[in-house]
């Protein structure tokens, strides 16, 4: 974990200070007791994550990690009660500002252990989905419904409760059940393989897709297209955006490959391994 994880956050994070803070770094003194200077803004930040919206992950994550004995014990016990009540907690809980890594651990380290209940139950979660799919996917629409209904409608008394990570784990069990003939398959057919090589690839994409979001918006603001951006035609952002993601993902996975053929086994220090 030290060397994909803990690694490419650093080599991800200098780069983030070079190309992006240095301008508001440079301004400050390099060590203060008294007030913020460099040495304590990269230090906040490393603590943080901040120096990259999603980075704000892997400080959370790594505490999880530091957790993995305690987990690995739990691992051993039959977690399917332990997962029902993470999943109210994740409800209760609500998510809290991404800057706070404690905070975040206790919203997600219970999706974490809904992660090692659901590989655990793997089987009878996939036979149940199947003869209760239409009520797993009215569940879902609930749950999507629910936060989105009460930003224009008064008094439902849900405001308080988070609804976003129940609905992105009932998402996911849907993913598993639609995507579990492909566990059963061995290279074969397009659909595998790509969904093969974007897992292998995927945790480089997460270490620099934002980088790449930034250029790209950049570029988009200065080009004769810019007004997509700013557009109030809901069919034209929408376009614009699963275009703009596509082309993320596209850019992202060029430049994975070529830091990959140049640094060839080292790249894993630099932008996490890939499988």
């Amino acid at each position: 974990k030290f060397k994909t994880v803990v690694c490419p956050y650093i080599s991800v994070s200098i780069f983030c200070f070079v190309f992006f803070h240095y301008q508001y770094l440079s301004n400050l003194p390099w060590f203060s007791s008294t007030e913020t200077s460099v040495v304590s803004s990269i230090v906040r930040m490393m603590l943080t994550g901040t120096q990259l919206l999603p980075l704000w992950f892997i400080p959370m994550i790594i505490i999880i990690y530091l957790m993995a004995p305690l987990l690995y014990f739990w691992s051993k016990k039959n977690l399917i009660v332990a997962g029902l009540i993470a999943m109210f907690w994740v409800v209760v809980f609500t998510k809290p500002d991404f800057t706070q890594p404690i905070l975040n651990l206790l919203h997600y380290g219970p999706v974490y252990l809904i992660g090692m209940m659901i590989k655990q139950n793997y089987q009878i979660i996939i036979k149940t989905v199947k003869d209760n799919l239409f009520l797993v996917v009215f569940l879902f629409g609930l749950c999507f419904f629910v936060p989105f209904a009460y930003r224009y409608m008064n008094h439902l008394g849900v405001e308080k409760l988070y609804y976003d990570t129940l609905q992105k784990i009932i998402l996911f069990i849907l993913a598993l059940y639609f995507l579990d003939g492909l566990n059963h398959k061995t290279n074969e057919g397009k659909l595998y393989k790509f969904f093969s090589y974007m897992a292998n690839i995927s945790f480089p994409i997460y270490f620099i897709h934002e980088i790449i979001v930034l250029e790209l918006e950049q570029l988009l603001y200065i080009s004769s297209l810019g007004y997509v951006i700013k557009t109030d035609n809901g069919w034209l952002a929408s376009l614009g955006a699963v275009i703009f993601l596509v082309s993320t993902l596209i850019v992202s996975v060029i430049i994975a490959k070529i830091i990959t053929l140049v640094f060839k086994n080292k790249a894993k220090y630099l932008i996490g391994a890939i499988r």
